[in-house]
């Protein structure tokens, strides 16, 4: 009995040790694949982040560029309430087969907004006007305008807690 029983602990013993190598072979597969995975994650990020180191669009040439199109086609369907325009895929029919982009125009005429307020003269004279002033106004429209984009968010302590905007995460 007592020799039986020592061959059963031998069998669950070597049993054991085996379950115990593969678990462990297992375990250091996961942390290759893992460092495996982070050096590619982080290499494709490095090789993006760099890529757009490159592009500027002011100096963009889209002939040299590989680049392959994305089309939504032209925006040209108007919503049925509040007539704003979009592009095909955006667009949604209800009930009553009305044409509608949900929230991103009126909600389906659930939103309405007085009309905006006109263009004050100089802004517009630096729009359509050819002198020098006015064209620089217009070359340099996208640096005043990345410069003036912080100021129009609006941050209280419970957007700061929350996550807040996706630019805070």
């Amino acid at each position: 009995d007592q020799e039986r029983y020592h061959e059963q602990h031998q069998e669950q013993y070597e049993h054991d040790a085996q379950q115990h190598e593969h678990d462990a072979s297992n375990q250091r597969r996961r942390v290759l694949d893992q460092g495996r995975y982070h050096e590619r994650r982080n290499q494709e990020n490095v090789n993006s982040y760099l890529a757009a180191c490159k592009c500027n669009i002011d100096t963009f040439d889209p002939d040299t560029a590989n680049i392959i199109p994305n089309d939504l086609g032209s925006m040209n369907i108007e919503c049925d309430y509040c007539h704003a325009l979009g592009f095909k895929v955006e667009f949604r029919r209800n009930q009553d087969n009305k044409k509608h982009m949900g929230k991103m125009c009126c909600n389906q005429d659930q939103v309405k907004l007085d009309p905006p307020p006109p263009v004050p003269i100089a802004l517009y004279k630096l729009f359509t006007s050819d002198d020098p002033r006015a064209e620089a106004f217009r070359h340099l429209l996208r640096y005043f305008n990345a410069g003036m984009a912080m100021g129009s968010i609006q941050v209280d302590d419970q957007t700061a807690y929350q996550g807040g905007p996706a630019s805070f995460k």
